[in-house]
């Protein structure tokens, strides 16, 4: 099932009892974001964990609000909100502080959708929310089979601007679903 606008912002999330067992329900979570959908290619999630991380502490439940990320460009909210997580993420040469400590506030991917190299944000502004996604690494295999990530060398950010009332339809809609 679909749940929202897949040319604004929807869940893609469909249980395949084949792919399921031991208590597991696995099956398709995808996010769409401005007609894109993430990851792009069909990976397996567990339903009954992608739901659990779509808790309060997740931002497309919590909401937090940022006025200067919310307005900034959407390339610098989503380097902004990636950094917070790990400074590591935007430039790999990137000196951490022995302080640093990581911050996931912003963050509202799920497991399978960072699993895949794919990182979502949601921040915001009054009555509003802007959620941004992009690829930040693709898993390349190399001539003798074996598999690397590879930083994506430019950032093809996606980012939405809707009510809050509307993401939270959709996240309450999915979470009824992988229940």
């Amino acid at each position: 099932m679909i749940f929202g606008d897949p040319y604004k912002f929807a869940v893609l999330v469909e249980h395949i009892p084949e792919w399921s067992g031991h208590g597991f329900k696995n099956g398709l979570f995808h996010y769409f974001i401005d007609g894109e959908m993430f990851p792009d290619k069909i990976v397996t999630a567990t339903l009954n964990v992608e739901s659990v991380f779509l808790d309060d502490g997740n931002s497309l439940v919590s909401f937090p609000e940022n006025s200067e990320l919310f307005e900034a460009p959407k390339e610098d909210a989503f380097k902004a909100m990636l950094a917070m997580i790990s400074p590591e993420l935007v430039d790999a040469n990137a000196e951490v502080p022995e302080e640093f400590e990581s911050s996931y506030i912003y963050l509202a991917a799920t497991p399978t959708s960072t699993d895949a190299g794919f990182y979502f944000f949601c921040v915001t502004y009054g009555d509003f929310v802007r959620i941004v996604g992009a690829r930040i690494h693709s898993k390349k295999q190399d001539m003798f089979g074996s598999w690397y990530w590879e930083s994506e060398q430019v950032l093809h950010v996606q980012e939405v601007f809707l009510k809050k009332e509307q993401v939270r339809e959709v996240i309450n809609q999915v979470i009824n679903y992988c229940q």
